[in-house]
């Protein structure tokens, strides 16, 4: 973390566990009634491919129906999230057991009184404070949510002490108050 004025610049490289945490995260928080909603179209499209098979193995009786659409809510509620945590815990394994000595170019971020600007290889990124939804802090990041359900986060692991992942908690709260939840 290097301070300049009242500016903080990171650069951060991110493994394949860092990359997954926010999306695990964002799967876990929302209750089994939220994701059956955000996933409707999914819901149904199970509960039609089901309808489908038991058409054609010729078992269609308002009980298999009534058994199709259990069986589409519970593969879009409980199957979906919990095979992708298994890819993303698999991915990681490979990650760490394959790819460990590939060097990936490092994100730069620079927070400054305008906002949140991020820089990968040619790609630029720029946010404003504004923008910012809210500051969370899990056991191992700082999330900062923008544009609902895009993230910025930073692993704790790149604070070198306390008092710089103090002074950057401060720098985020004082820039989007109440919105913070440290």
């Amino acid at each position: 973390m290097e301070i300049n004025g009242d500016t903080i610049i990171l650069e951060i490289e991110y493994d394949g566990e860092d990359l997954l945490r926010p999306m695990l995260l964002q799967m876990k928080s929302r209750s089994l009634y939220q994701r059956l909603i955000d996933a409707r179209y999914t819901v149904i499209l199970n509960f039609l491919g089901a309808f489908a098979v038991l058409y054609w193995i010729d078992l269609v009786s308002l009980k298999s129906v009534l058994l199709a659409a259990g069986a589409a809510i519970l593969v879009s509620g409980f199957v979906a999230p919990t095979t992708f945590e298994w890819f993303a815990f698999f991915a990681t394994f490979l990650e760490h057991k394959y790819f460990r000595h590939v060097r990936k170019p490092p994100y730069r971020f620079i927070l400054s009184p305008a906002g949140i600007r991020r820089e990968y290889q040619a790609d630029v990124d720029m946010s404003a404070w504004p923008d910012i939804s809210s500051a969370i802090e899990t056991e191992a990041d700082i999330l900062l949510s923008h544009h609902g359900s895009m993230f910025y986060f930073f692993p704790k692991r790149i604070f070198q002490d306390f008092n710089e992942l103090a002074y950057f908690k401060n720098f985020i709260r004082d820039r989007i108050g109440d919105r913070a939840e440290f």
